[in-house]
Order: C-alpha cells, then sequence, then structure tokens
C-alpha cells in the first residue's frame, strides 16, 4: 500500500490543469508541494478556515505604509520611474502606488519595496477567475506558495522567485546608481513599437496600473526579451 493511503495527508483543496489531458481537477496540495486528485470516495477532514497564526517577529512593511484596505484609495498616486514612463509595459513593470504626498524625490528603495509587495498583494487579492495554484503553477511551476491570503502568498513569492525581487533590485540599481539600463531595453523593435509619444498623465497611469491582471503582470515579470 502507497505511503499516501497510509498515512493522512493535510494540505489545501485547489485546483490545477491535469498534464496528461488538459482538464480541470481538485485536488490536494501538501505542504512539499505535492498534488493528490480528490475522487469519489476520498475522505476528508475540513479544518477551519481561521488557523492560528504564528505571531509577527518584524514589522510589516507593506501593513506600515498602506494599512489592510484592499483597493487603492484616492489619496494613492500612480508613480513610475521617468526613464521608462514613455514604455507601456515597462512602466506597468514598474510602477506602483504611492501615497498622495510622496515627494519624488523622498522615494526610496525601503518605500518602493513596499510599494511593489503592495501592488502583488492587491493583484492577488482581485484574481477571482482562475485559482492563484494554478497561475503560479503556469509561471513559476511553484503552486504550493499559493498558502494564505494576499499578503502571505505575496511574502512567500518575494521570498522564494528571483523574478519577484528583481524588479525591485533593479529600481535600488537605478536609485543608486543612476544606471538607467538596469530598467531593461528600451531600444528593442518590440519596446519602440510600445514606445509612446509622451507619457500618460498621472491619471492616465493610474487607469493603467488599475487594469492590469496578476497574469499580465507576471508575464511582464518573466519575460526575457
Amino acid at each position: 500500500m502507497k505511503k499516501s493511503q497510509e498515512q493522512p495527508l493535510v494540505g489545501k483543496i485547489t485546483t490545477r490543469i491535469c498534464p496528461t489531458c488538459g482538464h480541470h481537477e481538485i485536488g490536494l496540495m501538501t505542504i512539499d508541494g505535492s498534488f493528490h486528485p480528490l475522487k469519489p470516495g476520498s475522505m476528508a477532514q475540513v479544518f477551519p478556515l481561521s488557523l492560528p497564526q504564528e505571531p509577527e517577529t518584524s514589522p510589516d512593511p507593506v501593513k506600515i505604509q498602506y494599512g489592510n484596505v484592499h483597493e487603492y484609495t484616492a489619496e494613492m498616486k500612480a508613480w513610475a520611474p521617468e526613464p521608462v514612463r514613455k514604455i507601456r509595459t515597462l512602466r506597468l513593470k514598474y510602477g506602483v502606488f504611492l501615497p498622495e504626498n510622496t515627494p519624488e524625490h523622498t522615494i526610496d528603495i525601503s518605500l518602493y519595496k513596499a510599494a511593489f509587495l503592495r501592488k502583488l498583494e492587491m493583484l492577488l487579492a482581485q484574481e477571482k477567475e482562475i485559482p492563484v495554484a494554478v497561475i503560479l503553477d503556469r509561471f513559476f511551476t511553484a503552486p504550493h506558495l499559493a498558502s494564505g491570503d494576499s499578503r502571505q502568498i505575496a511574502q512567500s513569492m518575494w521570498e522564494e522567485l528571483d523574478e519577484i525581487r528583481r524588479p525591485v533590485a533593479d529600481i535600488s540599481d537605478w536609485l543608486n546608481q543612476g544606471d538607467e539600463a538596469s530598467l531593461g531595453k528600451t531600444d528593442t523593435p518590440e519596446k519602440k513599437e510600445d514606445r509612446g509619444m509622451s507619457p500618460p498623465s498621472p491619471p492616465g497611469l493610474r487607469d493603467e496600473l488599475q487594469a492590469l491582471t496578476l497574469e499580465d503582470f507576471l508575464s511582464l515579470l518573466t519575460d526575457t526579451s
């Protein structure tokens, strides 16, 4: 008898696309990332969703900057680095929301990182059509990161995925060294086609960022062109 049949499994109910036939299937994702399909007759035990949380060991920079709301408010402004404001794909990749009264010269890497994590958290919270585990499996083969609420998932992605940390490192290089090349190639044919005549107005950039989806954002982060 297999081990999975001898001992009970503990994990999270999720869905995935079957690698054999391509249909969606429901199963149990254990903590090690293993997927176990649920079949008729399978025994299951359901735990409360509000499991005890471990106490935070350090302040949450996202919570400090923006609180717990799950929407962008009128008191926040859209911001993108000046070198990429004319290139839509790059301003969507690096653009974030900052408190409305933030002076340009006070933007540092700590503030940007908090805003970037907030952006990721918001996109995770807004995704309703496709299970987040399926999306993370598609882009990173990491469905196990889709555990907890949107803030916990964002933090797990930050800790484990280079693609998530890279934009913040790019901004750090730009802020500290003035290295515009760190923000990506702007002279490729694709980027030249994407280059607008002028950068969007603040309301225009706000609309662009608010229309961004989780899948579109992750596609930008994993694009190597």
